[in-house]
């Protein structure tokens, strides 16, 4: 067969195909993605103290795992669990030796307690062992080892590695704070709906004047607290002019009753009626409102780091009193104030405490000890979000345990495909693409680095099926050119 006899073939066959709607599958953009395994993909960094970058969040040691779940992508870091304490950033690193070493023994305790029982919370839905925010342990990873203090935690960490803190010979749930302002609290008073652990116990902790935040006052005007009280349901027209808040002359020192009380009168002329609320339920309020509706005021000015108190009232107990149009609170400590004190801790050890007398203080009854030896464990950095960019040196490993990239560098993205899987780009375009299984295609839209037709895949035949796309789809447009001059018209664009 000649080229003049063949180029007509092919135009008819060409020209068959696009009728039948097969060349659409032709049409896909230049690179075309490769299918991978379906299921989590693991960054493995190059070297063992390799290091990831995740923008928006920290460097980190140890291989990261992203996953697609119904809500959006979850990014773990599973790494040994003395690796993993050198990445907590909970105190500052300059402080005295004894107070970082109670703080790493503390931070390691917290975690086997953990371990020893079934996830919760978003632990249990997204599949790891911890998270990494202050709802759980507050974990920077390498960015921490690397400030100009990074030494002294690491040398904290080593002289301590394998010690818990233990009663009845088990490690204990060793819950820690910034500041109580004086008292430690027991634990079912704070958290009501757990036990009443004999080591979580009311102990005086008179050491942390040091603490900027062992005394604080937030002022707001009678009128700016009544626009937040209104916002959150809290107060209506009916209520009148809010003239006077106070705590309850009853008050507790932790969680007492605030009372509001205005202007308003019922319906029957009589004076309304006072409202109490408690001072969690206002702190939580305050602390989502106040910086929303008066950001230049809230949080407060105050000596710490950042020049501002952290929240708009940094614990529950507070008193607070009304004059002069002004709310005037005035309260103590930052945290739930449970278990070991930070700030208290720093005090102790300024005064020639060891770490071993510091929690044995704080953690009533128990004592500090070698507790089992534990692997790796897995935390929980990020979850629901849509897209990661991540930098460094590293491979892709897929869920099998193949590698379907080696050796990538410079900045990767890894988003939630529309098929619920993952899509992985590079900085010049997509390179892989993961979607969760379906129901299975029929051969005529199988492209040609689709699961279905049996190629694709990193190391897999690409470049010659690429060809053959290329081949065809210039035979498709002749094809298209044909069928549009016997038609007279140009068909619509696919999309």
């Amino acid at each position: 067969m000649t080229i003049a006899t063949a180029l007509p073939a092919a135009v008819v066959v060409s020209a068959l195909l696009v009728s039948l709607g097969a060349a659409e599958v032709y049409a896909a953009p230049s690179p075309p993605p490769r299918s991978i395994a379906n299921g989590p993909l693991t960054l493995v960094p190059a070297g063992r103290d390799g290091t990831i970058f995740v923008e928006g969040l920290h460097s980190y040691f140890g291989a990261l795992e992203v996953e697609a779940h119904a809500d959006g992508l979850a990014l773990t870091n599973r790494i040994p669990l003395e690796r993993y304490l050198l990445g907590l950033q909970e105190v500052p690193l300059g402080w005295p030796r004894e107070a970082l070493r109670a703080q790493a023994v503390a931070a390691r305790t917290y975690v086997l307690w953990g371990l020893a029982r079934p996830p919760a919370g978003a632990a249990g839905v997204y599949g790891f062992d911890i998270c990494a925010s202050d709802e759980c342990q507050v974990f920077s990873g390498a960015d921490v080892a690397a400030q100009p203090d990074g030494a002294a935690w690491k040398d904290a960490v080593a002289s301590t590695r394998g010690v818990a803190v233990l009663y009845a010979g088990e490690p204990i749930l060793a819950r820690y704070h910034s500041t109580s302002g004086g008292r430690t609290f027991d634990n079912a008073l704070v958290f009501e709906d757990e036990p009443a652990y004999p080591y979580l116990r009311s102990v005086r902790s008179d050491t942390e004047g040091a603490s900027p935040l062992y005394r604080w006052e937030v002022v707001f005007r009678l009128p700016d607290l009544q626009r937040m009280l209104e916002r959150a349901g809290w107060w209506t027209r009916q209520d009148g002019r809010l003239k006077e808040v106070s705590t309850s002359r009853d008050a507790r020192l932790y969680d007492p009753d605030v009372v509001l009380r205005g202007g308003g009168r019922t319906t029957g002329g009589a004076r309304a009626a006072a409202k109490r609320y408690s001072a969690g339920d206002l702190r939580e309020l305050l602390g989502r409102l106040a910086p929303r509706l008066r950001p230049a005021l809230y949080p407060s000015p105050a000596p710490t780091v950042s020049g501002r108190l952290p929240e708009t009232l940094p614990s529950e107990r507070f008193e607070v009193a009304t004059g002069d149009g002004m709310v005037l609170v005035r309260g103590s400590g930052w945290g739930h104030g449970v278990g070991l004190s930070q700030w208290g801790a720093y005090g102790l050890a300024s005064n020639g405490g060891s770490y071993e007398s510091i929690l044995e203080h704080y953690y009533t009854g128990t004592t500090v000890g070698p507790a089992p030896e534990l692997g790796e464990v897995e935390v929980g950095l990020d979850w629901g979000r849509d897209s990661y960019r991540v930098e460094g040196s590293f491979d892709i490993v897929g869920e099998r345990g193949q590698t379907v990239v080696k050796g990538a560098t410079k900045v990767w993205s890894l988003s939630l495909s529309a098929q619920g899987g993952i899509t992985v780009r590079d900085h010049k375009g997509v390179v892989l693409e993961g979607a969760e299984p379906g129901p299975p295609r029929s051969p005529a839209k199988a492209g040609p680095l689709d699961p279905a037709s049996g190629r694709g895949g990193a190391g897999g035949d690409g470049a010659p099926a690429v060809l053959l796309a290329v081949v065809a789809a210039c035979l498709a447009t002749v094809a298209l050119f044909v069928v549009a001059d016997r038609m007279g018209s140009w068909p619509r664009r696919r999309r």
